[in-house]
Formats: structure tokens, sequence, C-alpha cells
């Protein structure tokens, strides 16, 4: 009599929060209370093969599952939320309320995890087996902490905390709370970062209008409650790029209006030492009402009040959004309708509906969902019943926005169709709530749904396919279909589709990845002068020569002009193309060492290497070792200059090396002692000796000639000078460091060599020296 009584009261209260003008097809003898007033029952344990449900390419996979990946028969699943680990997108920690049998409307803190980015799911069992737990909301912190926010009786809320993605879960630590409470932790890197956000609904909970409160060290502890302007009730919390805290729901003080929709903002709340004060408080024209009970979920919300954040920075950075499932004018029962702040809630737009099914066909568009992604894409989420004439049927659509919510795509449909109906645990709902995560390429889905004939909770992974060829964005950069040189997620083509960067030479490789010499934000390939830093590109005379760069820069004559007329003092941008051919090199190095052998006997070695090489050694014992190498080695090189872009052009090269080589050994011993050595070539031999043998070297000469031919691939003049070449050599005791052995200059240091329509190729040219 007293359970009749109390469902006779929370009708009459309903009623009278809408209106007075239930719906009929609310079905209020079913409503049962958020209390732990049953018991728990037997839990189900009749299980069947879990299957992934696809529509197109879009894969739902079940979350609560049995330790063998099944699917649980009989029991019930519903309210999900999720976390992201930051740190390792790989870890996804989900919760859910947890009914063991649908018959009974006891319920736990059901919990899962998947370390593969949500491919494959471990569900442990509840948190605390046996308690009484509902309303789960989860959050990361910024070092990729878990935790999980749950209601524990009408009037208290726990936090459960994990270290490890989800493994592992601490002690439960008391939050105040109360019914359909909400979280959020902040990672803004400011001085609230980790500060721990919580709020609740006025009636059903621990401290009266007292609706928030604050945890500043890990969730360790929580601070006594602190009241909330308006009293914002079934809806969510945000915060920030600055920080600030924003809660929206709808208005509760003397009781639950449903038709208004407010947000409030603290300014001080990651502030520690501060008590939390709400300094702005604004009511949101949404164009409806929140809606509750009746068609596809008759004793639940229809949706709950959800506020989001832009933390692009970009152009929408600081855009505050309200987005929620409304009854509005007209026979539509329910829209997703969304609206935007750009002042930090001060004032808001005029609502926008999301959803684009036909204005008045009569359909639900409910559990309206909202995320912002990194890149301050909006992405939306809802079931919606447009697609069927039975309510009791649902779709999940999608729909995303890339100007701030001021235009949206057309919706998708992400799900096979579900009954909303069947399954239910004694309560005549599939929760209040779906979740979601958004980064650059997509979204993280969470949400309930009986495609297995119960409720259960699926996770799916909405990739976006900025190009429409029907692949998801990050299973086209996985697969090297396309690149994403910026790892944003993204591929590039999209990138430069969107806005989001340039491709300012059209060569399929972003600017934000290519060379930029002078660092003055133009890459090298589209900067007037690529190598002087130069952020306006000046270019008075409009001859695709940088001011900076330009030694004229008022001669209003393009470069190829002057070329036809014969300048005879052209720019450095107009050189023409020199070709230059390294024909025959000839080597030679002269270089005596002394070492210590194992006995401590000296021995003097004196080596000529070129390209016939000789080497004598000799020894305290009389022998005597000659090593004769015979060798050539030849490289040809040729090199094209470009000067089209001003002083410095692009330079290719070509070429090839080549060598032959022979040696002999002859060993005349003049002792009764036998002795044989092998000597390499390679620096390597130093390394043979250096565990028994000390090594002092002494370069006595370094000599290089080369042939050498320039010519010209025009008849434009130009010279060449100071030609400087040095030689160096790894020190034996420092591997790190490299000695200078000798500089290569022209045997005449003044020589200066002109190539140009009066002269032939020149060439060869040779120079060498000695140390």
């Amino acid at each position: 009599m007293k359970r009749n009584l109390f469902i006779l009261v929370l009708a009459g209260v309903i009623s009278s929060l809408l209106g007075g003008h239930l719906r009929a097809d609310v079905d209020f003898s079913r409503v049962r209370p958020e209390a732990p007033s049953d018991t728990p029952g037997e839990p189900a344990t009749a299980e069947e093969s879990s299957i992934v449900w696809e529509r197109g390419r879009f894969r739902s996979i079940q979350v609560n599952v049995s330790s063998f990946g099944n699917n649980i028969l009989g029991d019930a699943a519903n309210e999900p939320s999720l976390a992201i680990d930051p740190t390792n997108p790989d870890i996804i920690v989900v919760g859910w309320r947890q009914f063991d049998t649908i018959n009974s409307n006891f319920r736990e803190a059901g919990r899962a995890y998947s370390h593969d980015r949500g491919q494959t799911w471990i569900n442990p069992g509840v948190l605390d087996n046996n308690q009484f737990r509902s309303d789960p909301v989860l959050d990361a912190d910024s070092d990729g902490n878990i935790y999980y926010y749950s209601l524990s009786t009408l009037s208290s809320v726990e936090m459960f905390k994990s270290l490890d993605g989800g493994v592992n879960w601490s002690a439960p630590v008391p939050a105040f709370g109360g019914d359909k409470a909400w979280m959020v932790i902040d990672r803004t890197g400011g001085i609230g970062n980790g500060n721990i956000y919580a709020k609740w609904q006025t009636f059903f909970n621990c401290c009266g209008p007292k609706t928030f409160t604050r945890s500043t060290d890990g969730g360790a502890s929580f601070m006594f409650p602190v009241s909330v302007p308006r009293g914002p009730t079934f809806g969510t919390l945000a915060v920030g790029p600055d920080g600030a805290v924003y809660a929206a729901g709808i208005e509760a003080v003397t009781g639950q209006n449903f038709s208004r929709i407010v947000v409030a903002r603290s300014s001080d709340a990651q502030d520690a030492n501060v008590v939390p004060t709400f300094d702005l408080s604004r009511q949101v024209a949404l164009g409806g009402s929140l809606g509750f009970g009746g068609g596809p979920n008759p004793a639940g919300l229809l949706g709950q009040v959800w506020v989001a954040v832009d933390h692009s920075g970009g152009p929408l950075h600081g855009n505050v959004y309200i987005l929620s499932s409304v009854n509005p004018p007209g026979s539509d029962p329910l829209d997703v309708m969304f609206s935007r702040s750009t002042n930090g809630g001060l004032t808001w737009s005029p609502p926008v509906r999301v959803n684009d099914d036909p204005i008045g066909d009569n359909t639900y568009e409910w559990f309206g969902t909202i995320a912002v992604a990194p890149n301050g894409r909006i992405d939306v989420i809802w079931n919606g019943t447009r697609d069927v004439t039975n309510v009791r049927i649902s779709e999940l659509f999608y729909s995303f926005s890339q100007d701030g919510g001021v235009t949206w795509s057309s919706s998708t449909v992400v799900s096979l169709p579900f009954d909303t109906w069947i399954g239910w645990p004694q309560q005549n709902k599939l929760g209040d709530y779906y979740d979601m995560i958004s980064d650059n390429a997509g979204a993280s889905v969470i949400y309930a749904a009986t495609f297995t004939g119960g409720q259960d909770v699926f996770f799916l992974r909405i990739g976006m396919d900025c190009n429409g060829n029907d692949i998801a964005d990050e299973d086209e950069i996985a697969d090297g279909i396309t690149p994403d040189c910026n790892d944003n997620g993204i591929p590039d083509d999209c990138d430069v589709m969107d806005g989001t960067s340039a491709d300012c030479d059209g060569d399929l490789v972003l600017d934000e990845c290519e060379d930029d010499g002078d660092g003055d934000g133009f890459v090298d390939d589209c900067d007037n002068c690529p190598f002087v830093f130069n952020e306006d590109q000046a270019d008075r005379d409009s001859d695709g020569v940088g001011d900076v760069c330009d030694p004229c820069p008022d001669d209003q004559l393009d470069d190829r002009d002057e070329l036809l007329n014969r300048n005879r003092n052209p720019r450095i941008a107009d050189l023409p193309v020199p070709v230059i051919t390294v024909g025959e090199i000839n080597l030679a190095l002269d270089q005596r060492y002394t070492f210590s052998d194992q006995f401590g006997r000296q021995q003097q070695v004196q080596e000529t290497f070129s390209n016939t090489l000789q080497r004598d050694t000799s020894s305290s014992l009389g022998s005597t070792r000659t090593i004769t190498y015979a060798g050539h080695a030849e490289a040809k090189v040729t090199a094209k200059v470009g000067f089209d872009k001003g002083w410095y052009g692009g330079v290719q090269v070509e070429g090839s090396v080549g060598f032959a080589f022979e040696h002999s050994t002859a060993n005349t011993q003049q002792s009764s002692m036998a002795m044989s050595r092998t000597y390499n070539q390679a620096v390597s031999r130093v390394a043979e000796f250096s565990s028994t043998s000390g090594i002092t070297r002494e370069t006595i000469a370094a000599r290089l000639s080369g042939a050498v031919t320039i010519g010209a691939a025009s008849d434009i003049a130009f010279q060449i000078s100071d030609i400087e070449i040095s030689v160096l050599q790894q020190d034996p005791q420092d591997r790190s460091r490299l000695i200078p052995i000798a500089t290569l200059v022209p045997s005449d240091p003044e020589a200066v060599f002109s190539v140009g329509p009066v002269s032939p190729p020149i060439g060869p040219l040779s120079a060498s020296t000695a140390k």
C-alpha cells in the first residue's frame, strides 16, 4: 500500500511539473522510484554468442559481455558513460547501471574496459557486489587516471578511482551528491587542472539546495556543497579553456520547471583557495521544454540538458554550447535543439534544429547528446523514430557541424533499428542518457540498445569520412590510403578542403609539414625569399622575388625580360642552370705511426696511400712485409642549380662512384721467430691493436687533385671563385672528434673562373695541397 501511494504521489508530482498534461502513452503504474526498494534477484547466467552489429561501415560492439565475451541472457544494462585516457587513447573505460536480472529493480555499478580502442572488452564484474548503485558518470584526468562517480542511495554519491586503465579500483570515497548527479574533470592545464566538479538535482539529495561540490586532491575528499543559481537539474557540467565551470539543466528552485532551461557559470571554482561562487546565470531558449516519459521511453527522461565548450584554440575557441531533446510547439513530440554563446554564457543565439527530418512528421528525436572535438568540430547523436511508424523502434543518428553550430551535416543513421520497449528491468525505460567523447578523427559513443533481445550497452566508433569515399578517415590513414603528415587524424586533402591547413604549392604535402628555412610562416617552395625572414612577403615590382632579396625591387621589369634584353649585370636570380662534372679524382695520403705490441716492443710504420699504394712494415725482429695496393677510384657528379625563385634555388645532383682495388703481400723473415699479421685498410685496423697496443699517429701529407669541368646551360655569364675544401680525419682517441688533415685551395688563390657567352666550357681544373 505504501509503495502504491508513493507511485500515485510521484505521478502527481510529474503531472504538476509538466503543467498538468500527462502523455496518454505514459504508463505510470510501472514507474519505479530511483531507490534500492528491491533486493538483488537471482543473477542471469545463460549466455549466447555476442555479435557485432553493423550498419554500413558503423560497427556497434557489445560491452557488457561475460568473461567468455558472450551476451548474458536475462540481465539488463543502461545509462552508460565512458572515459578515455588522454595519454593513451587505446584505453577506454565504461560504466553503466547493471541489473543482474530483469526480475528485480536492484542495480549495481557495471564496468568494463578496453585497451585496444574499443575493439574488445573485458567485464570483470560490478564495482561493489550487492551494493545498490545508479546514475554512473566517468571521466579522466590529465594523467590518465579514471574516475567513476556513482549514486549509492538517493542522498549519497561515491567516487571510485583507477590508476591502471579500469583494471583495478580504489575503495569508494564519499562525495555528497544526490539523484541524477553529473561529474567533470578539469584538464585545461591551468590552476584548476585535476579539479573534480560534480552537481546533482535539488530534490532527493544530501544537502537540500546545495547541489555543487568540488575535489582538489584527486578525489580523495570533497568540499561541503554550495548552491548553484536556479539549481540546474537533469543536466551536465563542462569546463571552459579558461577554467570556468558551466552547469546546465532545467530550473529547479521551488519545483522542477521542464520548460525553463538554464546555465550557470563559476569563474573561481578552479581556485582551490576559495569557496566556489557562481557569477552568471542565464535562461537559454531552446524552442521547447525538456522531455520526460512517453513514446519510446515511457518512464524516463527523453534527454538531459548538455553543455559543452570549444577548446580548439581556433576562431571558435571558448564558445559555449547547449543542446537537448525538447518538445517544440506543434505536432512534433521531440527535436534536438542547439544554442551557442560566444561570450562565456552571457548571451545565447536563437535555437537551431539539428535533426533534419521533415517538420511535423511526429517522430521522436530523443536522447540528444553532444561532444566537441579538439579541432572545434561539434558532434551530436540521438535516437530517432523517423523511419518507422512505431515509436517503439529507434535508430541512432549522427550529425556534425564545422562552423560552431550555424549549419549541420545531413543526419546519418549509424545503428540498426531496435525496440526500446523490450528488456525492461522492472523499469519501463532505457535509462536516461547516453555518452560520447570526440576527437579530431571522429567520435566514441556508448549507448544502450536491444539488438540481442534485451537491454545491453554498445560501443560505437563514428569515424569521420571527410572526402566522402565511404571509408572512415582513420581507416584510410591506418591503411596508408591517404597521408596524415600532421598526425591530427584527418587526411591531408581534407585539411586543405576545410581550411584547417594549406598546400600553397599544390604538391599534396601540407605547408606545415614542409620546410620553412627562415621561419617566417611561408614554406620555402612558396616563399619569395625562402632564407631571409620576410613575413610580409613584400614584392613591390611584382616579379616574384621578395624585396629583401631583390637588388632592384623597383625596376618594374620581369627577370625574364632582363635576360632576353641581355642585361650584362644579371642578378643571382637570373643565372642560368650551371652544369658541373667532376671526373677522375686522385687521392694521396702519407702518414706514419708507432705502436707497442704485447711484448712491449715498439715498431715504426710508414704508409703511403695513392692510386698505387705501397706499404712497408719493419720491426725490431728484422721481419719485413711489403703490401702493394693497386686501385683506381672515380666519381662523376652532375649538379644542376636552379635560380628561378630568388637568390636561393633548388639543387639537383646526379652522380656515381666506382672503384677497383686489389692487393698483394710479400713477407721476408730474418729471424727464427715466425711472425704473421693481417692488416686491414679500414679504420678497424686500429681496433685490432687497441686492446694490446698504443698507437701514435702523425699525418705527413694529404693531397687531393681532381678534374673539374664547368659548363653553362645558356649564354649568360657567371663567375665562380673562392673554392675551398677541407679534409678531416676521425681522432683515434676520441671517435666523436674530427681532426683537420688538410685544406684544398686552388693553386692560384686569386683564380676566378668565368663561364659565359664569350667563353667555352672551362676544364679540367685541378688543385692540390700538402700539409
